[in-house]
């Protein structure tokens, strides 16, 4: 995994056009506010990142490790989050609207007030997650989805991918 120094980063967060962070080591990292729609982040380590109100619209984020990040506010339509690992992280009030998602794992992640209309939940790691008011209304799961203890996903809306 690479490791960037500040002024790289910098550089990179400048920079015009799709950024290519794929297997970076970008842990503990401040990305705050940075503008990294369709960026490859694929397999790139964000452990406890702070990626606050960032744009991250169909970025790929594939087998990243999310794990302990605050994405608060972010905005994630259409990203692809497959095999990712977002354990313990903080995605309150944010966007994953059309994400794909399969085989990510997020338990115990705070998904206070997420919007995951249309997402694709398939094989995805849900347990001991805050669903509080979170939007699932279209998002697609199939009998491998794991939900929170006492989570009525039909209820919410959740279409069955069977």
């Amino acid at each position: 995994m690479t490791t960037l120094t500040e002024y790289q980063i910098y550089d990179l967060l400048n920079r015009r056009g799709p950024i290519w962070l794929h297997g970076i080591d970008l842990s503990g990292t401040d990305l705050s506010g940075a503008a990294l729609s369709e960026a490859n982040m694929s397999k790139s380590n964000l452990t406890g990142a702070t990626m606050i109100k960032v744009n991250m619209r169909e970025t790929n984020l594939r087998e990243a490790n999310l794990s302990g990040a605050n994405l608060r506010a972010s905005y994630l339509t259409g990203a692809r989050l497959d095999g990712a690992n977002l354990t313990g992280a903080d995605l309150s009030e944010v966007d994953l609207s059309g994400t794909h998602m399969s085989g990510a794992n997020l338990t115990g992640a705070n998904l206070t007030g997420v919007d995951m209309r249309s997402a694709d939940l398939a094989g995805t790691n849900l347990t001991g997650v805050n669903l509080t008011d979170a939007r699932l209304r279209g998002a697609e799961a199939d009998a491998a989805t794991q939900w929170p203890e006492g989570y009525d996903h039909v209820n919410a809306g959740v279409v069955s991918s069977l």
